[in-house]
């Protein structure tokens, strides 16, 4: 959608309850930015599509008004709904149109910006218990612990285990490279009963689990597929630090082993001599021959690249990214990985 044919989208938005009355699919995408004078022309004709229209999927960028999110959550059988809206238009919404079933089955939203405890009263209005996949992103917000506690736990009450398979929370840009709220153990734990998850993604927030926790969490999740959150560095009022993984090689090898349908990693690690040392035969055996294609490993220190290359190679012989951060200490050390593991 270009914003130089909005006359033209107009129109076809009018006709189309007439061409396609049966139309349960609809997505709306931009090409480019659509500045304000032209989004305001359009407005109308939207509104009056979706008050026509009864979907079962609905995508969508454009900012939607009270009005247009009332028609949306009107559709009877709507189940796949990735819309653009402010929280306080979908806090006003929801508490005079709550939804009345749980239908939907795939919920992304895109907010300006997020209000975390705003969020914990928008998301159960919606009536979850059904949902697969869940998608929150914003460009602008901060999270705290106590927040970010109180959105997974949330989740946790309003989704059900049998259901959930997708978890991407993003939320939102910080002065950059500062992270959101650490997460640990304790605000993890209430998520380990959703054993169907596929996909747990958390960019802006970096974990501080050890191996043993690592391992509660991948015997928990055996249907994982892809695992990511926050891996770079942050500012602190002290400048320049990393956040030094509590993890271990042995945490890695943990994922290998519970996790088997992991195809893409974020896993950040801190690997000494005597780390890898203390690997046994054993627990080498049971991870080896993985089949995960993306791994990476951020910041993750290490101090032997052929220990490490090996390890990597015989538990992930399938790899064929691994995705390290240029221009820092371990750089070189990485490099050489790489090149030992394209040679074994």
């Amino acid at each position: 959608m270009y914003p130089r044919q909005v006359a033209a989208l107009s129109s076809l938005a009018l006709e189309i309850p007439l061409r396609a009355p049966n139309l349960r699919s609809l997505h709306l995408v931009n090409q480019v930015i659509w500045d304000a004078p032209h989004q305001a022309r359009f407005v109308d004709a939207l509104l009056e599509l979706l008050k026509n229209l009864q979907l079962e999927e609905f995508v969508c960028w454009f900012p939607l008004s009270q009005d247009m999110l009332n028609a949306v959550l009107d559709m009877p059988d709507l189940n796949t709904v990735d819309i653009y809206a402010t929280m306080p238009d979908l806090a006003q919404v929801v508490h005079t149109h709550p939804v009345q079933e749980a239908r939907i089955r795939k919920f992304s939203l895109h907010v300006p910006s997020l209000v975390p405890f705003g969020f914990s009263h928008i998301i159960p209005s919606f009536h979850l218990s059904k949902l697969e996949a869940l998608t929150i992103t914003t460009r602008f917000g901060k999270c705290n612990a106590t927040e970010l506690t109180s959105m997974i736990s949330t989740l946790v009450n309003t989704c059900s285990p049998e259901y959930l398979t997708v978890i991407y929370i993003n939320t939102g840009h910080y002065d950059f490279p500062q992270p959101g709220a650490v997460i640990d153990f304790k605000m993890l734990e209430p998520l380990l009963p959703f054993m169907h998850l596929r996909r747990i993604s958390l960019p802006r927030h970096p974990f501080n689990l050890t191996d043993v926790e690592i391992k509660d969490m991948a015997m928990a999740w055996p249907n994982l597929e892809e695992l990511s959150y926050w891996q770079y560095q942050y500012v602190s009022p002290e400048g320049l630090n990393t956040i030094v993984p509590r993890t271990s090689p042995r945490g890695l090898l943990w994922l290998a082993t519970h996790c088997r349908k992991l195809n893409s990693l974020t896993f950040p690690f801190h690997s000494s001599s005597g780390a890898l040392a203390d690997l046994t035969e054993d627990e080498m055996a049971l991870a080896e021959g993985h089949s995960l294609r993306l791994f990476d490993v951020g910041f993750s220190e290490i101090e032997c690249a052929e220990e490490v290359a090996r390890i990597i190679k015989r538990v992930f012989p399938n790899l064929t990214l691994l995705v390290l951060i240029i221009g820092r200490p371990n750089t070189e050390k990485w490099e050489k990985v790489q090149q030992l593991i394209r040679r074994l």
